[in-house]
């Protein structure tokens, strides 16, 4: 691969980092945009690639954030599981086609940021400290749990309803502090309920040594 790179992008190559899962290379990500030519009822709303980057460029402005652009293999693209630590979705345009040669997918995407990029007017105001994958991926545990706790989801809704749970946040766009409060709230919530779960088995057993011990004496 580095003797295909340019002089100029030889670094990239050198300095690229090998992961073994998704949610690995999305951690350090605040705002991904995933690139899919399949369309599903679970899937992101459909965005062209001009769109999306016109939607990205005010945040690409700001150095603070990170922002990736995820693309999957020509054969099969990305996977549900993989758009889910995705904000935004892109698909291509084409006529009689669904898939593009990769190469091709990465320089529309590119050009079209850069063409973005160049209308945004910088902002004096202070930047939004946003939530990162990392952030995002330990709030939709506690999420999950939160929500697995009171029976709102199961073994049969809980890939449904947290695909929804996560695109309805995505779009709100949390910072790092707002996540953390929702996640503060689930893990109250979660010692709560379990902590009142154990003072009622505590009680039962102790009514009934009561009741055991009356009915002894009686005897």
């Amino acid at each position: 691969m580095l003797k295909m790179a340019t002089h100029k992008a030889s670094h990239l190559i050198r300095e690229m980092r090998l992961v073994q899962t998704t949610r690995e290379a999305a951690e350090p990500f605040h705002f991904i945009v995933g690139t899919t030519a399949r369309q599903g009822r679970l899937r992101l709303r459909k965005n062209t690639p001009r769109l999306v980057m016109e939607q990205i460029s005010p945040l690409a402005a700001d150095p603070a954030n990170r922002i990736g652009l995820m693309f999957g293999p020509e054969n099969t693209g990305l996977t549900n599981e993989d758009l889910d630590y995705c904000q935004f979705s892109s698909t291509i345009p084409t006529a009689d086609f669904s898939s593009l040669n990769l190469a091709q997918a990465v320089a529309i995407h590119c050009y079209e940021l850069y063409m973005a990029a160049g209308t945004v007017q910088p902002k004096s105001s202070a930047s939004v400290e946003y939530a990162n994958s990392f952030d995002l991926e330990g709030m939709y545990g506690h999420v999950t749990e939160a929500l697995s706790e009171v029976t709102f989801l199961d073994d049969a809704n809980q890939t449904y309803w947290m695909r929804s749970i996560r695109q309805f946040l995505g779009r709100i766009r949390l910072s790092k502090k707002e996540a953390s409060l929702i996640r503060g709230i689930c893990r109250k919530f979660l010692w709560h309920s379990r902590n009142r779960m154990v003072t009622e088995q505590t009680t039962q057993g102790t009514e009934s040594a009561i009741s055991k011990d009356s009915a002894a004496q009686k005897s």
